[in-house]
């Protein structure tokens, strides 16, 4: 089985394994818990796409809905872990959204040297790679600029968006649940719709995340 790329995490473990006393286990943990609190950030702005596409789409918001009340029998509480993991459709509305709206790069270190076109890279070079480009790429995804979260129901469909390797984003599950707690929890206390269309993203952001015209939401909040 061939070996994974390298990442940010797989290399702090190489470099305790390889230099006794380089990082020990408890500098590699902390470093982790950094990556894991620093990306509630990104978790915040995906929450709001994510519940713009939503609400942009209402067929698909029906779906998800419907998934809702499909899995509401094995809990009491609707936004408890059972529920929350159950709700495949919805982690997929997730997914892509951020395929769409986020475009941070991906760091990954040459394992052996390769020539790609004209361009040698000799083993330990670092590559930048553009997830954005990747998940824009209409030869990966039929219909690229629509929204459309069962294309990840088929397992030849990449899912670049919590990068890739050995290890991928840390905080991958937990931010899944967190977004489906708050849109959950916005999907049941408040009645809305967009009044206009829905805006593009800012391409020339670093990180990709911004709308280009601030979008409009008009709510209220349900009665009880």
């Amino acid at each position: 089985m061939k070996d994974p790329p390298l990442d940010a995490i797989q290399r702090m473990i190489n470099a305790h394994l390889k230099y006794d006393g380089f990082l020990d286990v408890k500098q590699i943990t902390i470093s982790v818990l950094i990556i894991l609190f620093a990306a509630q950030t990104n978790t915040a702005v995906l929450t709001s796409w994510t519940l713009l596409y939503l609400l942009y789409y209402p067929e698909v918001l029906k779906k998800v809905k419907e998934e809702r009340e499909a899995v509401a029998k094995i809990s009491s509480d609707p936004y408890s872990y059972k529920i929350l993991s159950q709700l495949k459709y919805f982690s997929n509305c997730i997914y892509e959204a951020m395929r769409l709206c986020m475009f941070a790069p991906g760091w990954r270190a040459v394992v052996q040297p390769v020539k790609i076109r004209n361009y040698h890279l000799p083993k330990d070079t670092l590559i930048i790679t553009s997830y954005g480009h990747l998940n824009m790429n209409p030869k990966v995804y039929d219909d690229v600029q629509s929204y459309k979260p069962e294309r990840f129901f088929n397992e030849t469909v990449p899912v670049y968006v919590f990068g890739s390797g050995k290890h991928p984003c840390v905080g991958q599950k937990m931010a899944l649940l967190e977004i489906k707690l708050i849109v959950s929890y916005i999907l049941d206390h408040y009645d809305m719709e967009v009044p206009t269309e829905l805006p593009q993203v800012d391409i020339t952001n670093i990180h990709g995340v911004w709308p280009k015209v601030k979008p409009l939401l008009r709510y209220r909040r349900k009665e009880v």
